[in-house]
């Protein structure tokens, strides 16, 4: 029988670094909104559809960095060092030119992109000052996107951990004054913070790097297990068959998101901004939500790779009573402190009852938000590589973009009533995936995979054992 100490142990080994790096990330830009949240409200609003242009190109490295940490972690399970370090060389090798041509892309037709979303020139023109000059951050962010996987897959968050405080402290200090100023240095306003965000994820690239090669990282004394320009099939087919369903799960995120931002920016851009700060005021717990995703996809592939079936169920028990007191207290900030974390965010007090009622009925849904997170990873560890993005196409095309269009477009309810369709939304996708997870007994699948290798042993050395017919 596995310790369960042992088990917790082992979790939060993984985990607190792993959540203390998203509230490093969530702190800057928290700190970084509320820079901008001292700009008009044009400019928080530009900044947001900004944004919404720039997450919808970063979720396709989000994904990769997911495929590479299954990938990564069962070969670690396995003992095989010499192939993690493959495993992370090809997806770097196939993320990066797509991340300078996606950049590239997003620069040269800026504007037309955000027209997606508004008409408005002047909105249009500010954002599209911001985006040219911030998407440039792509291209390093998907290479720490891939980093990040390759320390997690083997266990080790406390690296990402470190590289989060240098990229975040970067973050904070050159937005600070490239917005505002220092001195006789005149502030950039909007454009300062986009030029901070691509110093901070430049450096930060430079130094993920150096600690994964140098410096006793974990590739430091592993030797090459082939030439970094050959793409090889077996590799990128073990990275992109769990990754492109991953980044297309999200892509279906954002375009839903595209959807909601057409629909709330005719509620107005007051409500627009608002809505912005929302968002940033619930990443408070979002970007720890998402720290489970990571543990549960690692600890679950890890042992997979090593056969342990026990381990396995131990993992996942573990981790979602973890999950449940880690949203329980995320509940408690968001349903206790609305207005408190707006008014952190803006001066504006106009904006501070449309932003609070987001975040007060996002606290409600914690609990789900986060146990979908656990259930998730262990979905694609266990081989339901597709099944998270089917679960997510289901429930954002099929439920919340109608009843969007409908209350915002077609009926004008109240603003609030939108975010009662996110939050349930995030219901019924707690709920599909725990009835997968239980209808195919995924909590037995280490058992059943160890019983049908040998079986398949079994009939080899049968075979092996009759003379052959003369």
């Amino acid at each position: 029988m596995v310790d369960q100490r042992i088990i917790r142990k082992e979790i939060f080994r993984l985990l607190i670094p792993n959540v203390a790096e998203s509230a490093l990330q969530m702190l800057a830009a928290f700190i970084t909104t509320a820079m901008v949240g001292r700009l008009a409200a044009e400019d928080i609003a530009a900044q947001g559809i900004a944004l919404r242009v720039m997450s919808f190109f970063w979720v396709v490295f989000r994904g990769i960095g997911v495929g590479a940490t299954v990938a990564i972690a069962i070969q670690y399970g396995a003992g095989q060092t010499a192939q993690c370090r493959r495993m992370a060389e090809q997806a770097y090798l196939t993320a990066i030119p797509t991340a300078i041509f996606l950049s590239l892309l997003a620069s040269l037709f800026s504007s037309q992109l955000l027209s997606i979303f508004t008409h408005d020139p002047v909105l249009i023109a500010r954002a599209s000052s911001y985006l040219r000059l911030a998407i440039w951050y792509l291209p390093f962010a998907a290479v720490m996107s891939i980093t990040t996987a390759a320390f997690s897959g083997q266990g080790n968050t406390r690296t990402p951990m470190f590289i989060a405080m240098v990229l975040n402290g970067i973050n904070i200090a050159a937005g600070y004054v490239a917005i505002f100023g220092l001195g006789s240095l005149g502030g950039l306003g909007l454009r300062g913070a986009a030029a901070a965000t691509l110093i901070s994820q430049s450096l930060s690239c430079c130094l993920g790097i150096c600690l994964l090669y140098r410096l006793s990282g974990p590739f430091a004394g592993v030797p090459k297990a082939g030439s970094f320009f050959r793409p090889e099939g077996v590799y990128l087919s073990a990275i992109y068959s769990t990754g492109l369903p991953a980044a297309c799960e999200n892509i279906l995120w954002q375009l839903s998101a595209v959807v909601m931002t057409k629909v709330i920016l005719t509620y107005g851009t007051e409500s627009y901004a608002a809505f912005q700060l929302g968002l940033q005021a619930e990443e408070l717990t979002e970007l720890t939500a998402l720290a489970f995703i990571t543990c549960s996809t690692s600890l679950t592939a890890r042992a997979i790779g090593s056969r342990d079936a026990e381990r396995f169920r131990a993992y996942f028990q573990q981790l979602k009573r973890i999950a449940l007191a880690a949203a329980l207290a995320a509940m408690g900030l968001l349903i206790l402190f609305p207005y408190p974390l707006m008014a952190l965010l803006t001066d504006k007090t106009e904006l501070w009852k449309t932003g609070a009622s987001y975040v007060l009925i996002m606290g409600f849904v914690q609990i789900p938000q986060v146990l979908t997170k656990v259930y998730s990873g262990a979905i694609r560890s266990t081989g339901g590589k597709r099944i998270p993005m089917y679960i997510a196409a289901l429930v954002i095309w099929g439920f919340r973009i109608p009843l969007i269009l409908l209350i915002g477009l077609v009926w004008h309810f109240n603003i609030t009533y939108l975010w009662i369709i996110i939050a349930a939304d995030m219901v019924f996708r707690m709920v599909l995936s725990v009835l997968y997870f239980r209808k195919k007994n995924l909590l037995h699948f280490v058992d059943r995979l160890q019983a049908n290798e040998m079986a398949v042993s079994g009939n080899i050395a049968a075979n092996e054992s009759v003379p052959a017919a003369i």
